[in-house]
């Protein structure tokens, strides 16, 4: 028996008993140290996604092995590690998809690094728009400067500059020699890669896309208005990467890489921890409300 953070989908994170199931011989279980609190967690809250199970509440974790399945090998009690699992809200839980960490520090809360990574893997070659200037399109874009992300893998030909269009995180994106475009009415031209990084009108993403291009679609369309058939008459290749991507643990282990080296510098997006045992609540208040100054939260385990 243990604690889970959860909700119903009324507007609030509740508190309740969890009981950890019985551990499968291809996983560990994890000791929570520090979980990333996601905006799908928080559109979940409000009503704006669709409500998960419970041990599926929580998918940002960071944590320490306590115990290790009989068919999992390269991993020890006592090792930290970054996981793509739930319910990472929990005090402690199994998990199955995991990549070892050199020390437990936000900056290695990988799961959404890797959501980053993986989205940006499907850009291709020609021109590309992200839409979007938040935490996911801020590491695409740092990523495409290192040679890992300019180059198509298999291919090794390298792809175009992106334009990107949004209005947060300027002076980081500024840093690394982008200038956003600040409203979508300021783009002009069509890409053959469209990255979706912030909810937009599908007839408008349609629209930016080249005939035979790709649209790689990261944060929610919305839905009123999506029709296939323009996509199917400009044959438009629709991408959905998620976690549930088999390319993804590869790009958690290539963001924990990338992190070490300092070629990915993310720990300055991790801007609020909060003790889980006094400030949980709170933390999810902040996620919703984005007080000044804040980028992203984690709930920490003290």
């Amino acid at each position: 028996m243990t604690r889970l953070l959860y909700t119903e989908g009324n507007g609030t994170f509740l508190e309740k008993n969890y009981v950890v199931q019985n551990m499968a011989p291809n996983q560990i279980r994890v000791r929570s140290i520090m979980t990333g609190v996601c905006r799908s967690d928080i559109d979940m809250m409000l009503g704006h996604f669709p409500l998960l199970p419970e041990d599926m509440s929580g998918h940002e974790g960071l944590g320490q092995v306590v115990q290790v399945g009989n068919n999992v090998s390269g991993i020890n009690i006592g090792d930290y590690v970054a996981t793509r699992g739930e319910p990472a809200y929990a005090d402690e839980y199994n998990v199955n998809h995991f990549v070892q960490v050199p020390e437990a520090d936000p900056k290695y809360i990988v799961e959404p690094v890797g959501c980053a990574l993986n989205i940006g893997e499907k850009i291709g070659l020609g021109s590309t728009l992200i839409i979007g200037t938040g935490f996911l399109a801020t590491v695409i874009a740092q990523w495409l400067t290192q040679p890992q992300g300019f180059y198509v893998m298999d291919t090794f030909e390298s792809r175009a500059d992106p334009d990107i269009v949004g209005n947060s995180n300027i002076e980081l994106l500024d840093a690394w020699g982008y200038e956003p475009y600040e409203d979508l009415e300021d783009v002009e031209d069509t890409y053959d890669n469209v990255v979706v990084l912030k909810p937009i009108d599908w007839q408008t993403v349609i629209g930016l896309t080249n005939d035979n291009g790709k649209i790689i679609v990261g944060s929610p369309i919305i839905p009123s208005t999506i029709d296939f058939s323009e996509a199917l008459w400009k044959n438009i290749t629709i991408h959905c990467p998620s976690p549930r991507d088999d390319n993804f643990d590869k790009c958690m282990q290539e963001a924990v890489d990338m992190i070490s080296t300092e070629e990915l510098e993310v720990d300055t997006f991790w801007t609020q921890g909060y003790n889980r045992d006094t400030q949980w609540q709170q933390a999810f208040a902040d996620a919703a409300n984005r007080p000044e100054g804040y980028s992203r939260g984690y709930i920490e385990w003290r």
